[in-house]
């Protein structure tokens, strides 16, 4: 008996001959033919998209590099699934992906798109990476089962939702994932999180690597989605806790700068580090769980610097951004138009 759904894949690559056979193999055994694979190659400098067609998947190749968000608009373009299947290519799905799938959307007929998470086993063994690999796993693991949001790195979506809102904004440089998952909850489309879906990442992270990403990739336009888009107020990495993780870490840095004017401004300092730790102490566990007491420990000074770049991303877009709205108008996500998706 035919599956009464087709999955088709998505894969957008750049320069990823050093994952795209791992992540292409994870398809494979999780049940995906090759022939319902797309891997758009955006303008790879290495063997890509040889490596893509030696496995006999689908390949289209962009000449000129576009960005994640056209890439996976163009391979969503060449495919016939109902439903749309993202993954990034550092990510191995786990063998049970292709059944989750097909189980939930036969199920659920009103909800619109289906997102996952990382597992708690990153590939990478390095400190900084299991930290930062372990953090999306707990955030998606705690986050709400019906998100505003979407994420392209292991989600689904159906055909007709997807090209009803004129696929992601391509003008979108990071975050148009997220962008999406608000346009589609705005219009009255229902998006859910299922931890259980999960891939391993495979990708190696570094402290700047880190900083870097936190800041310009997150940050920064998680902050525009926010104060523009007017959407997620409080969910996934937006919560309570967090936020109040983001305070103490102010307040952390604010004792350690007076320190040497106020030495009792060094208790404050000593005292916030100590509430930022037992306020995230069940994530520390979980680092200490799946990487051992090296990683937790060092995921307190990373956990920190996390959320220094939260709050020196925020307070860019806020302070120089949004305050003089009129000067950066351009910035506004409602004058921005996803780019049309075509069969």
């Amino acid at each position: 008996m035919s599956d009464p759904l087709r999955l088709s894949v998505i894969v957008p690559a750049r320069d990823a001959a050093w994952c795209i056979e791992a992540c292409l193999a994870g398809l494979a055994r999780a049940g995906f033919a090759a022939e319902d694979i797309v891997v758009v190659d955006d303008a790879s400098t290495d063997a890509t998209a040889a490596l893509a067609q030696t496995f006999g998947a689908v390949v289209v190749t962009n000449t000129i590099g576009s960005g994640a968000a056209a890439a996976r608009n163009r391979g969503a373009g060449v495919t016939r699934g109902d439903i749309l299947f993202f993954v990034d290519a550092d990510v191995v799905v786990h063998a049970d992906v292709r059944s989750r799938l097909l189980a939930f959307f036969t199920a659920h007929p009103d909800v619109d798109a289906l997102f996952g998470a990382y597992d708690n086993d990153p590939a990478c063994p390095a400190p900084a990476s299991k930290y930062r690999n372990l953090l999306h796993h707990y955030v998606h693991g705690k986050g709400p089962r019906r998100p505003g949001s979407f994420w392209t790195g292991c989600g689904a979506v159906r055909w007709t939702t997807f090209d009803r809102l004129q696929g992601f904004d391509d003008k979108q440089r990071m975050m148009e994932d997220v962008e999406f998952g608000i346009r589609l909850t705005k219009s009255g489309g229902v998006v859910a999180l299922d931890p259980a879906l999960c891939g391993q990442h495979l990708k190696s992270w570094t402290i700047r690597s880190i900083a870097r990403t936190d800041l310009f990739d997150r940050a920064i336009p998680w902050s525009r989605l926010m104060l523009f888009g007017g959407g997620l107020s409080a969910e996934l990495n937006l919560g309570g806790a967090h936020r109040l993780s983001a305070m103490l870490t102010a307040l952390i840095w604010l004792g350690l700068l007076s320190a040497p004017f106020a030495p009792l401004a060094l208790v404050l300092a000593v005292v916030c580090c100590a509430g930022f730790v037992i306020l995230n102490r069940e994530f520390l566990l979980l680092v200490r769980r799946c990487a051992g007491p090296k990683a937790a420990f060092a995921a307190i000074p990373l956990h920190m610097l996390h959320y220094t770049s939260a709050l020196a991303g925020f307070a860019w877009v806020y302070l120089v951004e949004y305050l003089p709205g009129s000067l950066f108008s351009a910035l506004r996500l409602g004058h921005l138009q996803p780019g049309r998706v075509r069969r």
